[in-house]
């Protein structure tokens, strides 16, 4: 029988909802304010002035890439900026409160130094999410060696992370980052081969749950990613 062999060890490019109803809850005691959909290229003076306290900011599917404004909003804990045009050259102000971000679907198209500048911004960011951008290769068969190098070296820069795009963030992901990436300042071709041996041993794991056959290696993801 065939088996796709992405479905087995990925989650689907689609935004985590349960971390949108965490969001949603936690607006029905905070401060909110929804500006998505307006087609708009920055926020209006008067709205952040009357809104400078708000916990909960929505502004996504407009058409902002200055980020600016987002400094008078210093009480901010969620910022939902999705389906905006966010490039890599973005710097946000530093943000302590914040603890949610997402920036799905923005023109992010090299993850550094655009994730170390996020790491300054948001030092206590719990809940990040970047899908639909260059910069996130989605979790496929054909992607997946960049995909598990992208997580890695967004969680060495952010070790305190819990959710990261649709997956939760776990210990395993944690140790690997610190061991391959160090303080992620330089990335050598030692690390690069030791990335591509823990991504063949995920994906031996997932097999030999599959399929717990004797057969091991870089072949053997050939072969059961095939056919099983």
């Amino acid at each position: 029988m065939g088996v796709v062999a992405s479905p087995r060890f990925c989650g689907s490019d689609r935004i985590n909802y349960t971390v949108f109803l965490k969001i949603d809850r936690m607006a029905k005691f905070e401060m909110r304010l929804d500006y998505s959909h307006r087609d708009v290229t920055r926020l209006p003076e008067d709205l952040i002035r009357a809104n400078e306290r708000v916990t909960l900011l929505d502004v996504s599917n407009n058409q902002i890439s200055d980020i600016s404004f987002t400094e008078r909003f210093t009480c901010l804990n969620s910022l939902i900026l999705d389906h905006n045009l966010v490039t890599s050259e973005a710097i946000f102000p530093v943000m302590p409160s914040l603890t949610t971000l997402w920036l799905n679907f923005n023109n992010i198209n090299e993850l550094t130094p655009f994730i170390g500048h996020l790491s300054h911004s948001f030092p206590n960011l719990k809940h990040l999410s970047m899908m639909g951008n260059k910069a996130s290769p989605p979790c496929t068969e054909e992607t997946y060696y960049d995909y598990v190098n992208y997580r890695l070296l967004v969680l060495s820069f952010m070790a305190d992370l819990e959710y990261l795009d649709d997956r939760a963030v776990t210990q395993d992901e944690r140790e690997e980052a610190r061991r391959l990436f160090g303080l992620a300042e330089e990335r050598s071709t030692s690390q690069a081969t030791s990335i591509s041996d823990y991504v063949f041993s995920l994906v031996d794991k997932v097999f030999d749950f599959i399929d717990p056959s004797p057969v091991t290696g870089r072949s053997s993801f050939n072969e059961r990613a095939s056919v099983v």
